[in-house]
C-alpha cells in the first residue's frame, strides 16, 4: 500500500444523502423482492495533509434495474453527461470526484466482484478513491449479516450501517483484495447520536419518500394539508355566520380563540410534514431534479400561499361581533 494511509472525513449531507438514497429504493413500505440498491457520486477533496480524503457531498445518480431481464446497476448516457457536469461544477469549488457510494439493502456491507471492478476504475483515476456501502438494516438493528450462510449475525454497537473501502493493490485488477479505511464524521456530535439521528431518518425517509411518481405523490399529499386547513377556516366561518343569526356574537370571541389554536396545530403540524418532505427531495436522483424539483416547488407554493391567507380570514371573524 506504499505510504501511510489517512482517514475519511464525511460531511454530515454524505450520510443523509446516502440514507435517503437507499431507503427510497428500500424500505419497510417496499417488500424485500422488489429492494433495489442505488449508486452515486462522491465529491470532495484531499486534505492540506496529503493522506486524509474529505467528502462533501452524495449524489444518488441510479438504482438497480431490469437491463435483458437482468436486475443490474448501470450508468446510462444521462448519467455520464451528469456526470461530466457535476465534475465540472466541483471543480469551480476546488473539489473534484473522489469516489463512490452505493447501498446493499438487507445485505452484507462488502464488496462483490463487481463492486471491486468498479473500485477498480476509480482508483485507477484517483489512487485515493473510495467507495462507501450502506445497509440500512445493519444500521436499524445494529448487527451485520454472517460471513457463512447458516452462522449468527454479528452484533454491532454505535454503527452508522456503512463501511468504506479501498482496494490493496489494483495493479491486479478483479483479482485485488481491499480493506476498510477509517472514518470519522465532520460533525461535534458523538457517534451514538450520529446513528440515533441516522435511524430516525431511516423512518422518516420511509414516510415520506416515495420511490415512484415523487412529484405527484408530493402534489397530493400538500393538496391534502391544504384541504384540511381551509376545511378548518371554512367550518369556522360559518359557525360564527350561525352564532351571528342567533344573536350569539358574544360566544364569537371565545368560539375563534379555541378554533385557532386548533387550526394553528394543523397548520404546525403540517408545516412539519412538508419540511420533511422538503429536505428529502434534496436527494432525488441527478437527472430526476430539473423536472421533479420545479413541481414540487409548485405544491410547496401552493401550501405557503394558503397559510398565509389564515390569519386575516380568523381575524375578519372578530369583526362580526
Amino acid at each position: 500500500m506504499g505510504k501511510k494511509e489517512g482517514k475519511v472525513v464525511l460531511d454530515m449531507e454524505v450520510y443523509w444523502a446516502t440514507i435517503a438514497a437507499t431507503v427510497r429504493f428500500a424500505s419497510a413500505r417496499i417488500p424485500e423482492p422488489d429492494w433495489r440498491e442505488f449508486y452515486g457520486l462522491l465529491l470532495g477533496k484531499i486534505d492540506k495533509n496529503k493522506v486524509d480524503v474529505r467528502v462533501t457531498q452524495a449524489i444518488p445518480m441510479t438504482h438497480t434495474k431490469n437491463i435483458g431481464h437482468i436486475l443490474k446497476v448501470q450508468f446510462e448516457e444521462e448519467d455520464y453527461v451528469a456526470a461530466t457536469i457535476i465534475e465540472s461544477e466541483a471543480n469551480e469549488r476546488d473539489e473534484f470526484l473522489v469516489g463512490w457510494v452505493h447501498s446493499h439493502p438487507g445485505i452484507k456491507v462488502m464488496f462483490s466482484q463487481d463492486d471491486i471492478k468498479t473500485q477498480l476504475y476509480w482508483q485507477q483515476a484517483n489512487p485515493m478513491a473510495v467507495g462507501i456501502v450502506f445497509n440500512q438494516k445493519r444500521l436499524l438493528n445494529q448487527s451485520e449479516m454472517p460471513t457463512k450462510k447458516g452462522d449468527p449475525l454479528i452484533p454491532l454497537e454505535n454503527d452508522p450501517g456503512f463501511e468504506i473501502f479501498r482496494l490493496d493493490d489494483p495493479e491486479k485488477g478483479i483479482q485485488a483484495s481491499y480493506h476498510k479505511v477509517a472514518y470519522e464524521f465532520n460533525n461535534p456530535k458523538s457517534l451514538p447520536e450520529i446513528v440515533q439521528q441516522g435511524k430516525i431518518f431511516v423512518e422518516e425517509a420511509t414516510q415520506f419518500f416515495p420511490r415512484d411518481n415523487p412529484d405527484q405523490r408530493v402534489a397530493e399529499d400538500v393538496q391534502k394539508s391544504v384541504e384540511a386547513v381551509l376545511s378548518a377556516v371554512v367550518g369556522l366561518e360559518e359557525y360564527c355566520k350561525t352564532l351571528v343569526r342567533q344573536g350569539q356574537t358574544i360566544r364569537i370571541k371565545e368560539v375563534v380563540a379555541t378554533q385557532r389554536a386548533e387550526i394553528d396545530e394543523i397548520i404546525r403540524t403540517r408545516n412539519e410534514r412538508i419540511e420533511k418532505l422538503r429536505r428529502l427531495f434534496n436527494y432525488l436522483e441527478y437527472k430526476e431534479r430539473g423536472t421533479v424539483i420545479p413541481s414540487v416547488q409548485r405544491a410547496f407554493k401552493l401550501w405557503e400561499d394558503t397559510i398565509v391567507t389564515v390569519k386575516p380570514r380568523i381575524d375578519a371573524l372578530l369583526k362580526s361581533q
